[in-house]
Protein backbone atom coordinates (compact mmCIF):
# COMPACT_ATOMS: atom_id res chain seq x y z
CA UNK A 1 0.00 0.00 0.00
CA UNK A 2 2.64 2.34 0.41
CA UNK A 3 4.09 1.91 -2.29
CA UNK A 4 0.82 2.75 -4.14
CA UNK A 5 1.30 6.22 -2.61
CA UNK A 6 4.94 6.75 -2.95
CA UNK A 7 4.17 6.24 -6.36
CA UNK A 8 1.30 9.41 -6.86
CA UNK A 9 4.02 10.96 -4.35
CA UNK A 10 6.93 10.65 -7.26
CA UNK A 11 4.10 11.46 -9.79
CA UNK A 12 3.77 14.86 -8.60
CA UNK A 13 0.02 14.16 -6.46
CA UNK A 14 1.94 14.97 -3.61
CA UNK A 15 -1.44 15.99 -1.79
CA UNK A 16 -1.18 16.29 2.06
CA UNK A 17 -3.93 13.50 1.99
CA UNK A 18 -1.49 10.95 -0.22
CA UNK A 19 1.20 12.03 2.21
CA UNK A 20 -0.60 10.85 5.31
CA UNK A 21 -1.83 7.76 3.88
CA UNK A 22 1.76 6.91 2.35
CA UNK A 23 3.09 7.71 6.50
CA UNK A 24 0.30 5.49 7.88
CA UNK A 25 0.92 2.73 5.35
CA UNK A 26 4.21 3.21 6.00
CA UNK A 27 3.84 2.55 9.93
CA UNK A 28 1.96 -0.19 9.54
CA UNK A 29 4.36 -2.07 7.62
CA UNK A 30 7.19 -1.63 9.67
CA UNK A 31 4.96 -2.22 13.19
CA UNK A 32 4.02 -5.77 11.35
CA UNK A 33 7.92 -6.24 10.20
CA UNK A 34 9.00 -5.78 13.73
CA UNK A 35 6.26 -7.88 15.13
CA UNK A 36 7.28 -10.48 12.90
CA UNK A 37 11.05 -10.11 13.85
CA UNK A 38 9.84 -10.70 17.90
CA UNK A 39 7.80 -13.39 17.39
CA UNK A 40 10.55 -14.89 15.00
CA UNK A 41 13.02 -14.39 17.77
CA UNK A 42 10.76 -15.78 20.56
CA UNK A 43 10.54 -18.80 18.40
CA UNK A 44 14.04 -19.35 18.53
CA UNK A 45 14.80 -18.45 22.17
CA UNK A 46 11.49 -20.34 23.39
Amino acid sequence: MSIRYCDCILEGKATLEYRKHFVSALHNAVELFVKQLMLNNTRIIG
